[in-house]
């Protein structure tokens, strides 16, 4: 991205709306737009030219904003690559959580493994990835700020399958969190990288189709038994 850009002036629908809310002043809902606005912007940036290769001034200018409203709502270059990771990994699990089943804890892991797996395997969550990558490298002390948020992105919906299960008494109540990161590895991170190693085969795929229903029975036969 041209990183040689002039002052942008505020054209963005969303500041328009905040600026016209009754008062003068933003509603919420307004100002959340125009957040939710900048962060898809940035992340989409950051993901596809990496840290070095976009500006704030970029990211102003993709907004339609100046880069003193940006500067309003983020102090610096750290703060926003923080905030857009953060707000990625919450857009990829919000509708995931809305949607998670009752019934059957064998069900509800089988859902959230195949349903992890697929988002997983989006293009926008291999760019987060790359880029985290990178940030882990290179800005140890901003992946160290966004490392907590990855981790309970990971398995927070896990953890509270489990927790819903242990409260029913069919698992084991203690160590919780070792036994999502456990589950997480097995249904997503496993046959993941197999499929991301052979690309386009099918059988590999159906192969990851049967194999989640198998491991999710192991899990369970040695959660659920220590339960009994």
């Amino acid at each position: 991205m041209n990183s040689a850009l002039t002052e942008q002036n505020d054209t963005s629908p969303a500041l328009a709306q905040e600026r016209s809310s009754k008062g003068g002043r933003p509603s919420r809902e307004a100002a959340a737009k125009l957040r939710d606005q900048i962060l898809e912007v940035a992340l989409r940036a950051y993901s596809q030219h990496g840290i070095d290769g976009v500006t704030l001034s970029d990211i102003a200018r993709e907004a339609k904003i100046s880069k003193r409203t940006l500067y309003t709502r983020f102090e610096n270059r750290d703060d926003l690559l923080v905030a857009a990771i953060e707000h990625g990994i919450e857009r990829l699990l919000t509708p995931l959580s809305n949607t998670l089943p009752t019934g059957p804890l064998r069900d509800q892991l089988l859902y959230i493994g195949r349903e992890m797996m697929t988002i997983s395997l989006q293009p926008r969550v291999i760019g987060l990835e790359r880029l985290l990558a990178l940030i882990a490298q290179r800005m140890p002390e901003v992946y160290q700020r966004v490392s907590e948020t990855i981790q309970r992105g990971r398995l927070s919906l896990i953890e509270a399958i489990l927790e819903q299960a242990a409260a029913k008494a069919e698992i084991e109540e203690k160590s919780i969190r070792i036994a999502a990161s456990i589950i997480f590895d097995i249904l997503v991170t496993q046959p993941r990288r197999e499929l991301i190693n052979h690309p386009g085969k099918e059988e590999e795929t159906q192969t990851a189709n049967d194999y989640l229903p198998e491991a999710i029975d192991l899990i369970l036969y040695g959660i659920c038994a220590r339960a009994k």
